[in-house]
C-alpha cells in the first residue's frame, strides 16, 4: 500500500515529463527534484523553533491527550500511565512506551509526555534528533549539480 500510494503520487508529480524522449524526460526531473530540494530547505530555514511546526502540531495533540491520563510512578524507572480504560507501561531511561509510538515517530507519545512531567522534566528534550531542524537542513544540504546543454 505504502509503495504503491508513493509510486502513485511520483507518476503524477512527473506525469508532463513521461511523455517526452528519455534524455529530456530525466531532465525535467533532474530539475524537479533540484526546486524541490532547494524549496524544502527554505521552507525549514523559515521554522520558528528548533522543530518543524507539523511535529510542533503532532505534540500539541499529544499534550492534549496527556493532560487527561493519570501517572502512577513505580519508585525505579517504571510509570504505568493510565488513558481511559488502557494501561500503559513507560519507561524513560530507555525512551519505550507499550503505545510504541513514542520509538516510531521520535516524539514522545501522551503517556511519556505524562511521565515525563510528573518527574517535572520538559518533554520536547526528549524528542529524537532527527526532528531538530538542524538535522533536516542536513537532509538538504547536498545540492544536485547543474548540467550543461545536451550539446555537451
Amino acid at each position: 500500500m505504502v509503495d504503491n500510494n508513493f509510486t502513485e503520487f511520483f507518476n503524477s508529480w512527473i506525469l508532463e515529463a513521461r511523455g517526452k524522449p528519455i534524455l529530456k524526460m530525466l531532465e525535467d526531473i533532474r530539475i524537479k527534484v533540484m526546486n524541490r530540494l532547494r524549496e524544502k530547505e527554505e521552507e525549514a530555514r523559515t521554522w520558528g523553533g528548533e522543530s518543524s511546526p507539523n511535529d510542533m502540531k503532532l505534540y500539541a495533540s499529544y499534550l492534549k491527550v496527556a493532560n487527561l491520563c493519570i501517572v502512577h510512578f513505580n519508585g525505579k524507572t517504571g510509570y504505568e500511565v493510565f488513558e481511559d480504560d488502557d494501561r500503559h507501561r513507560v519507561n524513560l531511561v530507555e525512551k519505550k512506551c507499550t503505545c510504541r509510538s513514542w520509538q516510531l515517530a521520535g516524539i514522545p507519545c501522551p503517556h511519556a509526555i505524562k511521565a515525563l512531567k510528573y518527574k517535572r522534566e520538559d518533554p520536547m528534550t526528549e524528542t529524537s534528533w532527527w526532528h531538530n531542524k538542524e538535522a533536516y537542513l542536513m537532509t538538504y544540504r547536498a545540492k544536485l549539480m547543474l548540467v550543461r546543454g545536451e550539446k555537451f
